[in-house]
């Protein structure tokens, strides 16, 4: 596995890739370790990246390989730039990403991925996570509660299920 760990479940569902930034805590989702439990229980090959990647060349096929990029709002999610198109990027919004941003800024990770021909979803942490620490301005991460995640897998295999029946005939055109 490329990364920093993963590589579990079956695969038949196709890659589920949650990514961080590197040397950020205040991004983190804590309880990484279920959510991906939870992918692979669903059928996804599943990959954790990239607090550490000694080679671009292994990112870039990471990437190019993952179906559905997860990740709290930040840095780490303009690896979109190398998802093919038809990929799915699932973004967990958080505090500090929307509390009095401009619209733009509210908007870029989905204008981004549009613009790229990849799908886009996303949930507000605020709605379902718990901040580990809450005493500004620092934060220490986010743990979701079991009924997030299930809602994250739910929406995930949705969107999976209609992209199995919209693209299946012309699969071999994105690989």
């Amino acid at each position: 596995t490329v990364g920093d760990g993963g590589g579990g479940g079956g695969g038949d569902s196709g890659w589920v890739t949650l990514v961080t930034r590197a040397a950020s805590d205040e991004h983190a989702l804590l309880n990484r370790v279920e959510l991906l439990a939870a992918f692979a229980r669903a059928g996804f090959q599943t990959h954790f990246c990239c607090r550490r990647m000694d080679d671009h060349a292994d990112l870039v096929s990471l990437m190019w390989n993952t179906d559905v990029l997860i990740g709290v709002h930040g840095g780490a999610l303009v690896n979109v730039l190398y998802q093919r198109r038809g990929a799915l990027l699932f973004e967990l919004k958080q505090h500090t990403a929307y509390d009095g941003a401009a619209p733009d800024a509210r908007r870029f990770f989905s204008t981004l991925a549009a613009d790229l021909g990849v799908d886009y979803d996303s949930i507000d942490l605020r709605a379902y996570a718990a901040l580990t620490r809450a005493e500004p301005p620092r934060r220490a991460g986010y743990m979701l509660p079991a009924n997030a995640i299930d809602r994250i897998v739910r929406r995930v295999l949705a969107w999976h299920s209609r992209r199995a029946r919209s693209i299946a005939p012309a699969r071999w055109w994105y690989n």
